[in-house]
C-alpha cells in the first residue's frame, strides 16, 4: 500500500514539474512584431506583395502663381526631371494661386492642391463643388498625371415674355422693373438678367437663367393679387 502511495506522489511530482516548466518557457518566448498597412507612394513603409519601395524626391516651390502648365515648368526646374501631365486645352487657362512647399513630394503637393480648391457654388438653383486636381493611375516618378478641372458648366440663359397690359392699368413699367430688380439684389444676384419694355405690345421682355426669371412670375402673381387702385398720374374720375 506504501509503495503504491508512494508511485503516485512521485507520479505527480514529475507531471507538475513539467507542466511548470512549459509554463515557463511561453512566458519567455518573444512577442510577434507589430504589422503596419502598407504604405502610399513616398512613404517608408513596405507595400503589398513584397515589391520595391516607392521613393519621391522632396523639394522646395516657390510658386507665384499661373496655369497649371507654369506650375509643372516650376515643378520641373526645381526638381531639374521631367514630370509626365497631360493638360486639355480648355483647362490650359485656369488660373492657379501662389503657393510655397518646403520639402515636399509631387503627389503631396497635387493633393494639397486638390484639398485646398475645393468650393461650392450655386449654379442654376443647384450647389455644385468645384474642384480641380492632378490625378493618375500609376505609380513611381514615371507615372503620368493628368489635369482635372471639375467647374460648373456655362448658365443657360432663356428668353421670356410676359405681358403688362393689366398690369399697367395700376402701375407704372418702373415700379414693375423696380420691384423685380429689388428682388434679385436681395438675392444676390450679380448679373441680373436682362429687362426690356415693348410699349406697342405691352410686353416686358427677359434674357436670363431660367431659375431668376422665375422672380418676374413671383412679382406679377402678387400684383394680381392686390387690390386694384388708379396709377399716380391718372387724372381723378368727375
Amino acid at each position: 500500500m506504501k509503495t503504491n502511495y508512494m508511485n503516485k506522489v512521485i507520479l505527480s511530482l514529475i507531471l507538475g514539474s513539467g507542466l511548470a516548466a512549459q509554463i515557463a518557457g511561453a512566458q519567455n518566448q518573444p512577442e510577434a512584431p507589430p504589422t503596419f498597412p502598407p504604405g502610399r507612394p513616398g512613404s517608408t513603409a513596405q507595400p503589398a506583395g513584397g515589391g520595391q519601395q516607392i521613393s519621391w524626391q522632396k523639394f522646395d516651390l516657390d510658386f507665384r502663381g499661373g496655369t497649371p502648365r507654369d506650375l509643372i515648368s516650376a515643378i520641373e526646374k526645381t526638381t531639374s526631371k521631367p514630370l509626365n501631365v497631360i493638360i486639355q486645352k480648355d483647362d490650359e487657362s485656369i488660373e492657379l494661386p501662389a503657393m510655397r512647399f518646403k520639402s515636399v513630394t509631387v503627389p503631396d503637393l497635387f493633393n494639397a492642391i486638390s484639398m485646398a480648391s475645393q468650393r461650392q457654388e450655386l449654379v442654376g438653383g443647384t450647389i455644385l463643388n468645384t474642384y480641380y486636381s492632378f490625378e493618375t493611375q500609376g505609380h513611381g516618378e514615371d507615372a503620368i498625371f493628368y489635369f482635372k478641372a471639375n467647374k460648373p458648366r456655362p448658365v443657360q440663359e432663356f428668353c421670356k415674355f410676359y405681358q403688362l397690359g393689366e398690369y399697367l392699368q395700376n402701375y407704372s413699367i418702373e415700379d414693375i422693373t423696380t420691384a423685380i430688380q429689388t428682388g434679385w439684389k436681395m438675392l444676390g444676384v450679380k448679373s441680373t438678367p436682362q429687362l426690356k419694355f415693348h410699349p406697342e405690345t405691352k410686353l416686358l421682355i427677359a434674357v436670363g437663367p431660367v431659375d431668376q426669371l422665375r422672380t418676374i412670375n413671383d412679382v406679377l402673381q402678387e400684383l394680381k393679387s392686390a387690390p386694384s387702385s388708379p396709377k399716380k398720374d391718372a387724372a381723378p374720375a368727375k
